[in-house]
């Protein structure tokens, strides 16, 4: 009778260690398909930034939107510090 309650016990335990190895392995199917997404995003993401830092892009916009342009050379001002003075020429 003992070996029957320990036979039930242990195939007990072989099945609630096999739904939860099932749960677990569901779990890491989504987590895995979930990194997958986040690193196309990350491609995605990666691939729109290099595209919006070339310089020929930013010089474009910062004339055409924010109207900016370079300064004449009469326009230029050159501040010197206290720290400049004492350099020599």
């Amino acid at each position: 009778m003992i070996l029957l309650i320990a036979v039930f016990i242990s195939a007990l335990a072989v099945v609630i260690t096999r739904y939860h190895s099932r749960v677990l392995f569901i779990e890491l199917q989504r987590l895995q398909q979930q990194r997958d997404k986040l690193n196309e995003n990350w491609g995605q993401l990666q691939l729109e930034l290099s595209t919006l830092a070339q310089p020929q892009r930013i010089e474009t916009a910062a004339r055409e939107k924010l109207l900016l342009r370079a300064p004449n050379r009469e326009e230029i001002v050159i501040l010197r510090g206290k720290s400049d003075d004492k350099r020599p020429n």
